[in-house]
């Protein structure tokens, strides 16, 4: 499974990025705010980036997540 985790900064992409890395088996691939995406061979994936980078790369991931949060919060 390939999961990407999407969001602004301060939005809760940190806390869901360690939760569902608990969660995934133990040879999960794990890239945290990576300035480029390089496609890997590995089965399980999971990326948490930030909004300004182009996420084109991510298209091929089975699980996107994107996280907004209200500013007025």
């Amino acid at each position: 499974m390939r999961v990407m985790i999407g969001g602004l900064g301060k939005s809760g992409t940190s806390a869901l990025y360690q939760t569902v890395g608990l969660a995934m088996p133990a040879d999960t691939h794990c890239l945290f705010e990576p300035q480029e995406y390089r496609p890997t061979p590995a089965e399980h994936v999971l990326v948490k980036v930030l909004a300004h980078l182009d996420w084109s790369a991510y298209a091929e991931f089975d699980k996107p997540v994107l996280i907004v949060r209200d500013p007025r919060d």
